[in-house]
């Protein structure tokens, strides 16, 4: 090691210099992580340094971001590795045409602000998620670091560092970018089912019980309320029983909807069983799970489609805007739902302010912002599967660069078929007129994965 420190390298000068502050022993990688509690920026950086600069003998392994999480995950390791092997194949194939739309840097690999843009959209499209941390909110791609998800917070801090230090290293592979994104998908199912694990607890049930049809329905249901009313698992562990049970017998008032959320959760928790047989843990786990992949198309199909509607009957001429003044006027007319800021709408990106005389509100935006989502966990909302994403999807197939010419995108965007408006469709002046505008500000073409295409 003293060889080592005798190296001009700065990352292993500083490591030293951190070795000193921090008094560690001999064993310098578990002695960082064992004072992590007491002087965690030190540790962190002190542990981060540990797993990228292991020395002229590291083995490939150790620099896979996947086996350097694994490896500081300790005894949950093992299940996440399977996690992983099993998932990793599909999360690369699904990314791919996202990422052939995302510029690369010198290295040929992605930098954080274009993987956040890419799993954004990964996560959106499948399920209709929005991962606090991880969608912009209204700012730049590159507003936060990836390392920031609110989800990575549930990995142990070691393994978030080692996260941290890949990230720091100049951009992330394919392969990297799907880690990441299996690694998140991992993570909220594990708080998934620690809440199921504490509604268990809260009606002193064993896992190893078998539940008649009734009392499963009522544990789904429970879980299903705590998660609508955004109770995280701690929370709902210090409620009482009795107010829980207060809070689902509310839930019809709470939420109008929640007859169609009740038959939606039913019916996942009875693709799981025989019928006439009791229900295992593992088959409301199984349940569970559905819920979270398939409840953000539920949604749509149920709650957002009737959003678009009415505001597509207040549309400004074919523009897919709403005048704000009409926004408002239907609100002050019984639609509750009409009601956000300027400033919100701002933050949403569903406000057009091309016109401050006349500022607009964009359907599309407004109706898949977090205001519509039903369901948050604390580290992620689900909302509405989004009309949008769909359509972009095939355009990322028709285009695969990171930016194309306005008259190849106009023939991509034309060959297009909606719910609203068939193939063949004419985007008209004011929409060409926009779309050169974002190309005569970057040099001739248009950026995909830019904020002003997204809002075009």
């Amino acid at each position: 090691w003293l060889k080592a420190c005798a190296q001009p390298n700065p990352q292993i000068l500083v490591l030293c210099f951190l070795v000193c502050l921090l008094r560690t022993s001999s064993a310098m990688a578990s002695s960082a992580v064992a004072v992590a509690a007491g002087r965690p920026v030190l540790a962190r950086l002190a542990v981060w340094l540990l797993l990228t600069v292991g020395g002229a003998g590291a083995t490939a392994d150790t620099k896979d971001l996947a086996e350097q999480v694994a490896r500081a995950m300790g005894a949950e390791g093992a299940a996440y590795r399977e996690a992983v092997a099993a998932a990793l194949p599909s999360a690369e194939e699904q990314l791919a045409p996202i990422l052939a739309t995302v510029p690369r840097n010198a290295n040929k690999t992605f930098d954080p602000p274009a993987v956040r843009y890419a799993l954004h959209h990964h996560f959106a499209r499948r399920y209709g998620w929005q991962l606090l941390g991880l969608a912009p909110g209204g700012g730049a791609w590159n507003s936060s670091s990836v390392a920031e998800v609110a989800a990575f917070q549930r990995l142990p801090e070691a393994a978030h560092a080692a996260l941290e230090g890949e990230l720091a290293q100049g951009g992330l592979t394919e392969r990297g970018a799907a880690t990441l994104a299996v690694t998140l998908e991992y993570l909220l199912r594990s708080e998934a089912m620690e809440r199921l694990k504490v509604t268990y607890a809260k009606f002193a049930l064993a896992e190893s019980a078998q539940l008649p049809e009734a009392q499963a329905r009522l544990v789904l249901e429970l879980y299903m309320t705590s998660l609508l009313l955004s109770l995280s698992p701690l929370t709902v562990a210090g409620l009482p029983q009795q107010k829980l049970m207060e809070l689902h017998r509310d839930m019809p008032e709470t939420y109008p909807a929640w007859p169609g959320i009740k038959n939606f959760a039913h019916g996942r928790l009875e693709a799981q069983h025989l019928p006439g047989a009791p229900f295992s843990f593992e088959q409301l786990a199984a349940a569970v799970g559905a819920i979270g992949q398939g409840f953000g198309q539920w949604q749509r199909e149920n709650v957002c489609t009737g959003l678009k509607k009415s505001l597509s009957e207040l549309e400004d001429q074919g523009t897919g805007r709403v005048l704000l003044s009409d926004f408002y006027k239907a609100g002050l007319n019984g639609r509750w739902e009409f009601q956000e800021s300027e400033e919100y709408l701002r933050s949403l990106g569903a406000l057009d302010e091309t016109s401050p005389a006349a500022p607009r509100v964009i359907i599309a935006n407004w109706v898949d912002g977090r205001s519509n989502c039903i369901g948050s966990s604390g580290v992620h909302d689900i909302c509405c599967v989004s009309e949008c994403e769909s359509l972009l999807a095939s355009l990322e197939t028709s285009l695969a660069a990171p930016a194309a010419t306005p008259a190849a995108v106009e023939a991509a965007v034309s060959a297009l078929t909606s719910p609203t408006v068939a193939a063949g469709r004419d985007l008209g002046p004011v929409l060409r007129q926009r779309l050169q505008a974002i190309a005569g500000a970057h040099g001739g073409v248009v950026p995909i994965y830019g904020r002003l295409f997204a809002q075009w």
